[in-house]
């Protein structure tokens, strides 16, 4: 079900970013298992374009799904994903966005990022375990991790009152407002993924949450949008 995107409303709570990072220490080769393969038809999906619109698009008409920790994340037939969705700069890392180390989760991540039935902070997660566990070397999918951190999409969630935190990927129907898009095409992603490769394989980063908190400041420092993953209405 894809959420809408709604006004603001008020008033409401916000959940700090450090309560959400801190229930997720995980080591960087933590990862899942897939459920199925992807398959396309001929035919484009042209309502559907993620990261360069107007470029083609191609649907799935092969459903498929990745469980980490139990947390299953589905790409239902008809989900798309564009045949550029691979900036130039992370080729570097993955030659292809059809490469199977990363196309799995490349389609995963963006249907997720469309629907955003979850926070981006938990959908980027998986990203990063998808790569892992469709056989990406954990450094180089650690790198990939960061980067989309720094310089993709965001939305923020809101939650009725009363709804424990924890039940936010179990949570009853949705509203989701203050989307940023991602800015992949930056010319100066190819450096800053070069810098944050090179700090993840010197400083021996080997957490979910340390890696985020990385990528987060990095965010800051070029000030770009960092939306409260969760707001609780109130009242």
């Amino acid at each position: 079900m894809n959420a809408q995107i709604m006004p603001t409303m008020t008033p409401t709570a916000h959940v700090p970013l450090a309560a959400l990072l801190a229930c997720c220490v995980r080591p960087l080769h933590a990862c899942g298992a897939f459920s199925g393969d992807p398959a396309f038809g001929a035919a484009e999906a042209s309502d559907r374009v993620f990261y360069r619109k107007g470029g083609p698009t191609h649907a799935l008409t092969k459903a498929f799904s990745f469980n980490h920790e139990g947390t299953v994340w589905s790409a239902p037939i008809g989900a798309a994903t564009d045949g550029a969705c691979l900036p130039e700069w992370a080729r570097t890392i993955v030659p292809t966005s059809m490469e199977p180390a990363f196309a799995k989760a490349a389609i995963l991540h963006d249907h997720h990022c469309l629907v955003a039935e979850r926070t981006y902070l938990e959908t980027h997660r998986m990203f990063f375990h998808a790569l892992v566990a469709a056989g990406l070397a954990p450094t180089k999918a650690a790198a990939l991790y960061a980067a989309i951190v720094v310089a993709g999409p965001t939305w923020t969630i809101l939650l009725p009152t009363g709804l424990p935190i924890g039940s936010a990927t179990e949570r009853a129907p949705i509203r989701v407002i203050d989307r940023t898009d991602a800015i992949y095409v930056d010319p100066g992603m190819g450096a800053l993924l070069a810098e944050l490769g090179e700090r993840i394989a010197v400083e021996g980063l080997d957490d979910i949450e340390t890696l985020e908190r990385l990528a987060i400041q990095h965010r800051l420092n070029l000030d770009l949008p960092l939306p409260a993953p969760i707001r609780v209405l109130e009242g």
